[in-house]
């Protein structure tokens, strides 16, 4: 009798070892359409998700891992990508949720908090006191629960002791035991490894007999075993056109479309004369990824910029292997009286990259442009229509886990239509290099050197070479509390000798911070060259600060505040002209379907000069209809 039921117990312990599985619980919701939204999103972002309702709740967990360390990694990887709300959990039957939420349980809810870190810190203290808690994200809430009870009467005893530790006005809850009571606590991590051991001769193996289904399913029993009945699929609650007829949720294939009128009443940024129209821009477009992804990866090209391209210091770390995406865009503009200032822009984008198991990567891109300059910026109400290209070239070498190398190149060139604008044509080679040290898991100290040659076609006096000698630092502590720094010296050396050499401080910030759940703040600064795009001077030394402030009260409405000021200093033989340049706005966004919304906004812009004629005052107001996958 006594092997019997060790036989049993041993049989049920490997049945119970056998059948345990590991996810990422990324949410819980009442709403079934927010669920699929944040559905939606992880997919985009490659990763393997998948909801299920259960008691009224829809919740969303991506992965199916064999052990708790594979499940933590997933998790810290969702949390890199900005899903603050990823857990770590288990469960006896995984595939049958039902029967895992047989029974009820009671547990208390100690407090319900919109940041994460309020959470954390609730539970670490509650952990330090010896308490059983966690925490979940449901309904776009951080809840903290503690204590796991089959009657509501044993609550009580851990109330009054949460009572006494500070934590009064808690209350017991009913919630089914899966998945809210099947989490698991952090697991130790390996090491990382550095350097791959050296090779062993594998040993034979021989193949495993098979696993009868009744050892794996659960202990032997003579009654029948219920089989539970299937989930229904889950569908959207609304009818009609949603984003599946974009190909909603593998992230491959991006089309947009969009149509947005612009008055303004000084389209030239003249100082007299104003003349007011309205704009209609029409816009459309495609982008492609593979693997899926959400976002476009380029910044735009500018014949201002040295080497045409602001090429960014952060540096992010990649989870995929691989990474290519193409783009093609299409603006019409359409002015409603003076149609001298109709065109048709074309942008195309591409990007290559490879991305290596010990931190190595490379990325190839390129950016074709088909655009005008600004209106006012020529002497004649005229477009200066030109077509830019640039060729880009990215490589990091991770020399350990903490030390990385990255080397860039590009080429830019710009052309102009008309003959009078020959002079604004030049093609730049642009060459940096990098080192990193990563103090902190999310923080790099940097140095940077960048030389770029600037090769003008006709104004061969202002051909040079600009080298940047810089320091910075990066960060990346949440999806959405990023930026980087870098201050240092700038020399331009011309080559012909004619003009001397100019040397200034140089510095660039850009950088973002979660202020809240639903609140970002973005400021940008920096203090740098650009080409003047005048004969009559050599450059142009800006400096100037930038910010934004977002908020999203409700899932479909946010508001963004933006404010700059610029100062322009003209350098070159007989030049002192100065230009300060202040700018405000205010923008609405309206979202009906996660695939169409609407914006609208006023902007202001004042310019204020020590030559008259270059100053100007323009109000612009626009409202816009976009539909974007």
């Amino acid at each position: 009798m006594l092997l019997l039921v060790c036989t049993a117990a041993f049989t049920a312990s490997a049945w119970a070892k056998g059948a345990e599985r590991y996810a990422v619980q990324a949410g819980s919701f009442k709403d079934a359409n927010a669920a699929l939204d944040l559905l939606g999103e992880l997919r985009l972002d490659g990763f393997d998700c998948t909801s299920m309702t259960l008691e009224g709740m829809t919740s969303v967990f991506c992965g199916d891992l064999d052990t708790s360390v594979g499940g933590e990694r997933l998790r810290r990887s969702m949390l890199r990508e900005g899903y603050k709300g990823a857990s770590l959990v288990s469960a006896m039957s995984w595939s049958d949720p039902v029967s895992g939420s047989a029974g009820k349980a009671f547990t208390l809810q100690v407090g319900s908090f919109s940041l994460r870190g309020n959470a954390e810190s609730v539970l670490d203290d509650l952990r330090s006191k010896g308490e059983q808690c966690w925490s979940r994200l449901i309904n776009g809430l951080f809840k903290v629960y503690c204590g796991k009870f089959d009657r509501r009467e044993e609550t009580t005893r851990l109330r009054s002791s949460l009572a006494a530790s500070g934590y009064a006005g808690t209350f017991p809850i009913s919630l089914p035991l899966w998945p809210f009571f099947v989490s698991v606590p952090a697991p130790v991590m390996p090491p990382p490894v550095l350097a791959k051991p050296p090779a062993k001769t594998p040993l034979a193996l021989t193949k495993p007999l098979p696993v009868p289904d009744a050892l794996i399913k659960g202990p032997p029993t003579t009654e029948p075993v219920p089989v539970p009945e299937p989930q229904p699929v889950l569908k959207r609650a609304h009818k009609g056109i949603d984003g599946s007829i974009f190909g909603r949720g593998g992230g491959h294939f991006h089309p947009f479309a969009s149509v947005t009128s612009y008055y303004s009443d000084n389209i030239y940024s003249s100082s007299e004369d104003k003349i007011a129209d309205l704009n209609t821009v029409f816009t459309g477009g495609l982008w492609i990824a593979a693997p899926g992804t959400k976002k476009p990866k380029l910044k735009s090209s500018s014949g201002s910029l040295p080497g045409g391209v602001q090429g960014s210091s952060l540096l992010k770390e990649k989870d995929r292997p691989y990474q290519a995406y193409v783009l093609y865009k299409v603006d019409a503009e359409r002015y409603s009286t003076y149609d001298s200032g109709n065109f048709i822009n074309h942008k195309g984008e591409a990007l290559l990259g490879l991305n290596g198991d010990a931190g190595h990567r490379i990325e190839i891109s390129g950016i074709y442009l088909r655009s005008h300059d600004a209106k006012g910026e020529q002497p004649a109400q005229e477009l200066g229509a030109f077509t830019s290209r640039h060729l880009g070239a990215s490589t990091v070498l991770a020399i350990t886990s903490k030390l990385l190398i990255r080397a860039n190149f590009g080429k830019f060139l710009i052309d102009y239509d008309k003959d009078e604008l020959k002079y604004k044509e030049h093609e730049d080679l642009s060459y940096s290099g990098y080192v990193y040290f990563k103090v902190l898991p999310k923080t790099s100290v940097f140095m940077e050197y960048s030389s770029t040659s600037l090769d003008y076609d006709d104004l061969y006096d202002l051909d040079s070479t600009e080298s940047d000698y810089m320091l910075g630092v990066q960060w990346e502590l949440t999806g959405k509390t990023t930026g980087s720094f870098k201050a240092g010296y700038s020399i331009r050396e011309y080559d012909t000798g004619v003009r001397e050499e100019e040397s200034s401080v140089k510095l660039v910030g850009d950088m973002t911070f979660e202020l809240g759940e639903k609140t970002t703040l973005g400021v940008n600064m920096s203090r740098r060259r650009k080409e003047a795009g005048t004969p009559d001077a050599d450059f142009v030394l800006t400096q100037g600060v930038s910010a934004w402030l977002n908020n999203k009260p409700t899932s479909k409405f946010s508001w963004t505040i933006s404010a700059s000021m610029d100062q322009s200093e003209y350098t070159g033989v007989n030049q002192d002209r100065i230009d300060d340049d202040m700018s405000g706005g205010v923008k609405l966004n309206y979202q009906f379907r996660k695939w169409l919304g609407a914006s609208m906004g006023v902007r202001h812009e004042q310019r204020s000069s020590n030559e008259a004629d270059n100053e100007h005052t323009t109000n612009t107001i626009y409202i816009g209809l976009s539909a974007s996958l």
